[in-house]
């Protein structure tokens, strides 16, 4: 099976992301809705038979909510914000905006130009979802971008944090097969040395093929990408959490 993106939306549940579609357009696995399914697969949701000439299209993307997320994120980060405990340098979560929101941890998303266009939400049991109206885009430091020397495009914002707190300059996917143009956006605008993309090393390989898709267009593009790293482990994250040293990553790149 493959997994949903921003042109093929999950036919169940009309989202971009944690679901996935079979090639043949025979089913779907649909991580938020249970009614109409045969069966749970597991954490990765319900499994729903589709007709049998069902085909997956590509469908008009919902128009973004206008809301005002500058402001948003000053109330957020203005909070009383509860040291993380489940990350292990809560210092470069601040420097990537970390806020609170009720009962949430909450992370800005950025566009190309490093404005917020949404906003991730963490909760004390470990789950996570978007803020609704929340656009795809990249995790990364609120400061202003520095040019030249190496970037490391990585998933989500523990895996761009821990990259950060080795000492590179990161941003990170929303999830693995979105923000490309975000990612060309910011690209066009900062110019690098080097550039390695860290994927995820997933049970479905869906991290992978989200780094192949990725790297190919910035390899169109003619910038200066290096290779794809796969961790050893499920994510680089966990990789660090294992005794990843920089020294050793760098001998890697």
């Amino acid at each position: 099976m493959i997994r949903v993106d921003e042109d093929n939306l999950c036919p169940i549940c009309n989202h971009s992301d944690w679901c996935l579609i079979a090639e043949n357009g025979s089913a779907a696995i649909c991580a938020r809705i249970s009614d109409g399914s045969v069966k749970q697969c597991g954490s990765a949701g319900w499994l729903h038979i589709l007709s049998g000439d069902f085909k997956p299209v590509k469908q008009k993307k919902r128009k973004p909510i206008p809301i005002n997320w500058s402001l948003v994120q000053k109330i957020y980060v203005n909070n009383t914000v509860p040291i993380p405990n489940w990350f292990y340098s809560a210092p470069v979560l601040y420097r990537m905006g970390l806020g609170w929101c009720d009962d949430s941890w909450t992370i800005p998303i950025f566009d190309g130009q490093q404005r917020i266009i949404g906003m991730s939400r963490r909760f004390m049991d470990g789950s996570k979802k978007f803020v609704r109206g929340s656009c795809h885009g990249v995790y990364a430091l609120t400061e202003k971008p520095k040019p030249k020397g190496t970037l490391l495009i990585c998933e989500g914002y523990t895996d761009t944090a821990t990259a950060i707190g080795l000492g590179y300059k990161a941003i990170g996917r929303t999830s693995c097969n979105t923000s490309e143009d975000v990612i060309e956006d910011w690209l066009a605008h900062i110019y690098y040395d080097r550039i390695y993309i860290i994927s995820d090393n997933d049970e479905h390989g869906a991290g992978q093929r989200g780094a192949d898709k990725l790297a190919k267009r910035l390899f169109n593009l003619k910038l200066p990408l290096k290779s794809i790293i796969i961790p050893p482990v499920k994510d680089l994250r966990e990789w660090y959490d294992r005794g990843l040293t920089k020294e050793e990553l760098e001998k890697l790149l």
